[in-house]
């Protein structure tokens, strides 16, 4: 290939000497030749090829990376899923341990009626499983004090000796004792009041 100084010269045109320099500076900064511009292609095109593959590998990062959380995302549903699984299959097991264990702590005692007995036995349960630390006797104590037990089984059930209501206007020899008064009431309505006025629980409970 040749330059402009050769081509320049074949047509007999001659550059000053003075001036040759200051072309071939402005050649230089204006001008490529076909080897320079097909290089320049050539660069142009690994660039882009070098672009495209890093947007495709990118992209496959990208749509790598959205699996991956969203295995990680099913993973702690699964997760989730199978801890609460667990947790109802123990809840089910401790519910029916305890009442196996109340039905045996309940053997030897009958009592009076089935509501009494699904009453005591659904507040026994709620309190074992609110704190499995405790013991049936302890839960027991506390849902059924020695106090109310005669109301709640036929073998501590006192017979009651009164005929009239309870009331402060009948004769001293016809009033009702306070202790036949509590007997008459029913368990709910024992626990109800020793809950809220236990000084009045006492006194009925005092008066024979």
């Amino acid at each position: 290939m040749q330059n402009y100084e050769q081509i320049l010269a074949e047509l007999e045109i001659e550059i000053p000497e003075d001036k040759k320099e200051p072309l071939r500076k402005a050649w230089n900064q204006n001008y490529k030749t076909i080897a320079d511009y097909n290089k320049q292609v050539e660069k142009a095109k690994r660039i882009k090829s070098e672009v495209e593959e890093a947007k495709r590998t990118l992209e496959q990062k990208q749509a790598e990376l959205k699996e991956a959380v969203s295995l990680k995302e099913q993973a702690e549903t699964l997760k989730q899923q199978l801890q609460e699984v667990r947790d109802a299959r123990i809840k089910l097991i401790n519910e029916q341990t305890n009442k196996e264990n109340l039905r045996k702590f309940f053997s030897g005692k009958k009592f009076i009626n089935s509501i009494t007995e699904n009453e005591v036995n659904r507040q026994m349960l709620e309190a074992l499983e609110e704190d499995n630390t405790k013991s049936i006797e302890e839960v027991f104590d506390e849902i059924v004090p020695p106090e109310l037990r005669e109301s709640v089984f036929v073998s501590d059930r006192a017979i009651p000796a009164f005929t009239t209501k309870f009331n402060q206007n009948q004769p001293p020899e016809q009033k009702e004792k306070g202790i036949d008064k509590l007997n008459s009431m029913s368990l709910s309505e024992k626990m109800l009041l020793r809950k809220n006025d236990v000084g009045q629980y006492k006194r009925l409970q005092r008066d024979k």
